[in-house]
């Protein structure tokens, strides 16, 4: 995994980690599977993903043009970094995780996103909290 911590990279380290399954669910170790299971179970999407490579190129096939793939693209990188992030805080530091505030910080940091990887500069927070752009 990298640069992150993760309990998997800790055990690895031979760091004592009381336990390697997902703090969320307790259903697994593979970052991948939680985030597709977080994606279902929150009914986030209307599409089926069978792994996370589909997820990574699911605007490819959304029949989208090309500024609304680019954005949906963004916005599910912003969806996993979050889950994640939300994840590591549980594990690491003990703050609940609640969904209410990941998807408010979906929402906050796709639109900082957009507004300065776009020409979309004349975007409002109102119209993008209710989808006027896509």
């Amino acid at each position: 995994m990298g640069r992150s911590p993760t309990a998997m990279a800790l055990r690895n380290m031979n760091i004592y980690v009381e336990d390697v399954n997902c703090p969320f669910c307790s259903d697994g170790e593979n970052m991948a599977t939680i985030i597709l299971n977080f994606v279902s179970s929150n009914r986030c999407a209307n599409f089926f993903v069978i792994s996370f490579r589909d997820l990574m190129e699911i605007h490819n096939h959304s029949g989208l043009n090309e500024l609304e793939k680019f954005i949906l693209h963004g916005i599910i990188i912003i969806c996993c970094w979050c889950i994640w992030r939300s994840r590591n805080e549980f594990r690491f530091a003990n703050i609940p995780a609640q969904v209410e505030n990941i998807i408010s910080e979906i929402k906050m940091v796709g639109f900082l996103w957009v507004r300065s990887r776009t020409k979309l500069k004349t975007l409002t927070w109102e119209n993008w909290c209710s989808f006027v752009i896509m």
